[in-house]
């Protein structure tokens, strides 16, 4: 919402700007940054968090954000009420301005003694929860960096992510046997049903490096880059 004159100024005047991902170094360029002035040093989670919480196995899918405008939960809905002769049970983990729309439109679609509406969430009950789930389904139409859906893959989940054009979500599935970009409800209730042929995890080593520890040496090489060390 700050002024695109706000914006140019920061970073065209800035040695160095760190952006989560290659998305919103798009747009930091768009705004007059050099190419090579723009770094991508992406969100960070604690592993040991991972490695350390008990599995909650009650989901089959789940979707974990802040309940606002940008939250977009209703493709996951709709995707669910897809397959309802199905055998599921799913969750929708956050709070906020949008929630009691939300739960209604559960209640329009039928399908709202199957999912449950668990509000905020401490982190560590939110991972015991993504260790148990099957599935993270991703489609918020606005995210800078879907951290949210990191701690979701790291915990093992399948993610299902709807491309949005102001979302960086599909950069952390693109390539990945365990995800999948959708475009549609309808191609989301596909999927949902697709990977139920892909094991269960409650881990998944490949986003140790997207550990806190391993974030902070990359901000350190890069003041030391700075720096002509």
């Amino acid at each position: 919402a700050d002024s695109r004159r706000g914006y140019r100024l920061l970073a065209g005047g800035a040695d160095t700007v760190t952006t989560p991902s290659r998305t919103t170094k798009t747009r930091v360029r768009e705004h007059g940054a050099a190419g090579d002035a723009v770094r991508v040093v992406p969100e960070s989670i604690d592993v040991g968090v991972v490695e350390d919480a008990p599995v909650d196995d009650r989901f089959d899918a789940v979707y974990s954000r802040r309940l606002d405008r940008h939250a977009n939960v209703e493709t996951f809905l709709l995707a669910l009420a897809e397959i309802r002769r199905r055998d599921w049970t799913a969750a929708v983990i956050g709070d906020g301005p949008e929630r009691e729309r939300v739960e209604a439109a559960a209640r329009d679609l039928r399908i709202a003694d199957r999912v449950a509406f668990l509000g905020d969430l401490p982190v560590e009950d939110r991972v015991s929860i993504f260790k148990g789930t099957h599935v993270f389904a991703q489609t918020a139409s606005w995210e800078t960096f879907a951290t949210e859906l990191l701690w979701a893959l790291a915990c093992g989940c399948v993610g299902l992510v709807e491309y949005q054009a102001d979302s960086s979500a599909h950069e952390l599935v693109e390539g990945r046997t365990r995800g999948r970009l959708v475009t549609s409800p309808a191609e989301l209730a596909d999927e949902l049903v697709a990977v139920n042929e892909l094991d269960r995890r409650a881990v998944d080593p490949d986003f140790d490096s997207y550990d806190h520890a391993a974030t902070l040496d990359r901000y350190v090489d890069l003041y030391r880059e700075l720096a002509g060390e």
